[in-house]
């Protein structure tokens, strides 16, 4: 395994989404150096997420940028890149970061949690050692005498990344099953019916622990 490095810099605007605290200070451009323990491989050809999110109660809503496209890199050994955010200095902010990345096996969850940054004003950087973040498998019954789905796909909630369908199947009972395997524990995921737009939002996916989610989904009267 190698270590994947993204240190390059995207920078985007963030006409606004710049927020202003209660006895906020100068502006700090935060550069984040993330390093994440991947095969380079893995990225080569496949969609990369990042969200980063800076909170603190001085300001009024997180502020939060993302990258989402192809990572690139002319050498062999790591990638380079880097997220910055433009966020109001001061103490006590809050700073984490989520990354997905897809494989042949499924989307990979990273994450980066830093509970107490102190940002001063001007040019600041930070490197981040993401750490995959542990999972856990939905096994559902999907009922109801509606047309079922052929296959659903899951959503993560508070990113909008949506991870590969996964079909529906029959059990030995007769009841129409289905198996998500490596969804990430501590966050939220809507189902959403292959080649539709609108979730089950009534049935949030949750779970702060590993090992198997049971869950009976009735698309008719709306149970979970």
């Amino acid at each position: 395994m190698k270590t994947l490095i993204v240190c390059a810099v995207f920078l985007f605007s963030l006409t606004g989404c710049f927020v202003e605290g209660i006895g906020q200070g100068e502006e700090t451009n935060l550069s984040l150096e993330l390093v994440v323990p991947v095969s380079k491989v893995s990225l080569e050809t496949t969609p990369l997420f990042v969200m980063a999110c800076i909170s603190a109660e001085d300001l009024a809503e997180p502020v939060c940028e993302t990258y989402n496209g192809e990572v690139y890199s002319e050498s062999e050994e790591s990638y380079e890149g880097s997220l910055v955010l433009k966020v109001v200095s001061g103490e006590r902010r809050t700073l984490s970061v989520t990354l997905f990345y897809a494989t042949a096996q499924g989307v990979l969850s990273y994450d980066y949690y830093y509970p107490a940054l102190t940002l001063d004003p001007g040019d600041q950087t930070l490197t981040a050692q993401l750490n995959l973040t542990p999972t856990f498998t939905l096994e559902a019954i999907i009922s109801g005498e509606s047309l079922l789905p052929t296959a659903l796909v899951p959503v993560d909630i508070l990113t909008g990344v949506t991870f590969p369908a996964v079909d529906l199947s029959v059990d030995a009972f007769g009841n129409s099953v289905i198996t998500i395997e490596h969804l990430p524990q501590g966050r939220f995921f809507y189902l959403v019916p292959v080649g539709e737009t609108t979730p089950y939002r009534f049935c949030p996916i949750y779970s702060g622990q590993g090992g198997v989610l049971q869950k009976t989904i009735n698309i008719d009267d709306e149970s979970c």
